[in-house]
């Protein structure tokens, strides 16, 4: 558990956070194998998790997301594993071992993370079909995983999200 939570502390450390993208402003382009960008969910809401496999905290979270990928939600999803020495083989095999089908991309260089102020694993950026960042979640817990599943849920049927409040979180690396 020390060394896992160390990876997580890595990954925090290696991400230079200087504070939060405030609700509102729009969301940063990525770019990850150099042909998925913000760009190419235009028009459709968006849910965007940073995570890192050896992050407990993050791996929790990641049976959320197959389910949000499974709901019947006008939703596109995408999770960015931000860890230093994961490329695409070791993701698409960790995800194959895992029955994870929702779209993942390595950010071995941390750039994405970067450009979110991601400091934490996981953290989740709920995206607007414009571009606009609706809320961001950031941590790990029951009472985030049911705020997650009704804030994304919000985001595809109402093009918005009313939370304004962080919600209670357990832990985050």
């Amino acid at each position: 558990m020390l060394k896992l939570c160390l990876v997580c502390s890595i990954v925090a450390l290696s991400s230079v956070a200087f504070g939060q993208l405030p609700v509102g402003s729009d969301a940063p382009d990525f770019a990850v194998h150099q042909r998925v960008t913000l760009d190419c969910f235009q028009g459709r809401p968006l849910v965007l998790m940073f995570s890192a496999t050896g992050c407990p905290w993050a791996r929790r979270e990641l049976p959320p997301m197959q389910e949000l990928q499974d709901a019947d939600l006008d939703l596109a999803i995408l999770v960015i594993n931000s860890e230093r020495n994961r490329d695409a083989e070791f993701l698409a095999n960790f995800m194959a071992q895992n029955n994870f089908t929702f779209p993942t991309a390595p950010d071995p260089t941390l750039e994405n993370a970067q450009g979110y102020q991601v400091a934490h694993t996981p953290t989740w950026f709920l995206i607007d079909k414009e571009g606009k960042i609706q809320f961001r979640h950031e941590g790990s817990g029951a009472d985030l995983r049911a705020a997650l599943i009704a804030d994304a849920t919000e985001l595809a049927q109402e093009g918005t999200v009313s939370r304004t409040e962080a919600v209670n979180v357990e832990g985050k690396g």
